[in-house]
């Protein structure tokens, strides 16, 4: 289970369409076998929600288990959410990344990033 109110990091690279989950944060989430990635328009957030046995992982992304054992963080590939993300957001540059700082939120087992968060990561 996670640690109550810790915050963490998140970073999308709009080029590549990938968003990247570190190592630390997975582990606050139990290392999950399967996260889901969830844009809320009307509250202007994104989600990473660990995915509990017996839901259905039809839209979930698989953390591979030996991923977590390395130095590596864990690099989800989605044009969907990114382009969501880009679309809510506004304004973003399409060759640049980005970093979102969000909340854990135990009882839903996920993290909250809200999208006033989002910062420019500077090469």
């Amino acid at each position: 289970m996670m640690d109550e109110s810790v915050n963490t990091t998140l970073s999308v690279d709009l080029k590549k369409y990938r968003v990247r989950l570190h190592k630390s944060f997975l582990h606050q989430m139990g290392d999950p076998e399967y996260v889901i990635l969830l844009v809320n328009k009307d509250k202007r957030i994104i989600a990473v929600k660990a995915v509990e046995p017996g839901m259905s992982t039809k839209d979930a992304h698989r953390v591979n288990s030996k991923t977590l054992l390395s130095d590596n963080s864990i690099e989800i590939y989605s044009g969907t959410f990114v382009s969501s993300l880009r679309s809510l957001a506004g304004g973003l540059d399409h060759g640049c990344s980005y970093r979102l700082t969000g909340v854990t939120v135990p009882s839903e087992n996920m993290v909250i990033f809200p999208l006033d968060s989002l910062e420019r990561i500077e090469r």
